[in-house]
C-alpha cells in the first residue's frame, strides 16, 4: 500500500512543536534486586510532535482537517517535521480546530499530535 504524504497547505510553527521521545524498554528482574534492560526492538525509541498550526483561511483549516480525518487515526503518512531533513511514518488521532470567525474567514489555530510508527 503507497502512503500518502502530508503537504499541508500553511507549514506549522517550527517554534510550537515540541518533541517527546518515548523509549520502550524489556526489563528482565532477578533475585537480590538486580536487573538487565535491552531496548525492546530495532525502533525502540518513537518521537511524538505537537504541532501547532498559525492562524489560516477556513479553506487551509478544511484541507489539513480533510487529510487528518481521511486517515482516521490508523492510517500512517509521510510527513516530514520542521528540522528533519526526511520524512518519516506518522499517524495523528488526536486533533483541534479552533472557532472560526467567518466574517474574516479566519480559523484561530489548529493543533495536533502526531506519533510516529515504523510499520512496514
Amino acid at each position: 500500500m503507497a502512503l500518502d504524504t502530508f503537504n499541508p497547505p500553511v507549514a506549522p510553527a517550527v517554534d510550537g512543536a515540541p518533541r517527546e521521545r518515548t523509549a520502550r524498554v524489556t526489563t528482565a528482574s532477578f533475585g537480590d534486586g538486580y536487573s538487565q534492560r535491552a531496548p525492546s526492538g530495532l525502533n525502540s525509541v518513537a518521537t511524538s510532535i505537537n504541532v501547532r498550526w498559525p492562524p489560516m483561511t477556513i479553506g487551509q483549516a478544511q484541507t489539513i482537517d480533510a487529510f487528518l480525518t481521511s486517515k482516521k487515526g490508523v492510517t500512517p503518512f509521510w510527513w516530514t517535521a520542521p528540522g528533519d531533513t526526511a520524512a518519516r511514518k506518522w499517524t495523528c488521532g488526536t486533533w483541534t480546530v479552533s472557532p472560526h470567525n467567518v466574517a474574516l474567514g479566519i480559523i484561530g489555530e489548529m493543533t495536533a499530535i502526531f506519533r510516529e510508527v515504523f510499520d512496514l
